[in-house]
């Protein structure tokens, strides 16, 4: 299996960067569909719909997510031990982050964009994670962001900031 970022990892890294293997999807790497246990029963009656999930201790969810995270990609990640958890935790930091410095929001997009195209390039491994998000905040925020008067200029320009 697996291609690209639209269908597996595999031409992420080389070929056109035109081509429909080199296309983003913010959903193939952390889906949404990956928030619970996958032990919910689901009930099926004429006009509706129920479906039943069961309380999951969270370490044993995220253990069972983390499972389904290399199941799912683990046929391309070469990084096994970065897991999906891993992943979500420096993503709501690098929010924290944003939200902290007063950046705006869609630069913490952006950073999660770079964050993920790197880890769809298998460059990023669990001992060099936190630096590369973190660059790629920095990259993100130099992009983003209007230098006039901010805190970012006066930490990256301390001689020139406010």
């Amino acid at each position: 299996g697996g291609g690209a970022v639209g269908g597996g990892a595999a031409g992420v890294a080389g070929g056109d960067a035109d081509s429909d293997e080199d296309r983003y999807h913010p959903d193939f790497l952390d889906d949404p569909e990956m928030r619970a246990s996958k032990h919910r029963t689901i009930i099926k009656q004429e006009g509706y719909i129920v479906s039943c999930v069961p309380y999951v201790r969270p370490e044993n969810c995220k253990e069972e997510l983390n499972e389904l995270f290399l199941a799912k990609h683990g046929d391309w990640l070469t990084a096994r031990e970065l897991t999906l958890s891993k992943i979500r935790t420096l993503k709501a930091r690098l929010v924290d982050v944003v939200r902290d410095l007063g950046l705006d929001f869609s630069t913490a997009a952006l950073a999660h964009l770079y964050f993920e195209r790197l880890i769809l390039r298998n460059l990023v491994r669990k001992t060099s994670r936190k630096v590369t998000a973190a660059v790629c905040l920095l990259l993100a925020a130099k992009f983003n962001e209007s230098t006039k008067d901010s805190l970012l200029a006066a930490m990256l320009h301390p001689g020139l900031g406010p």
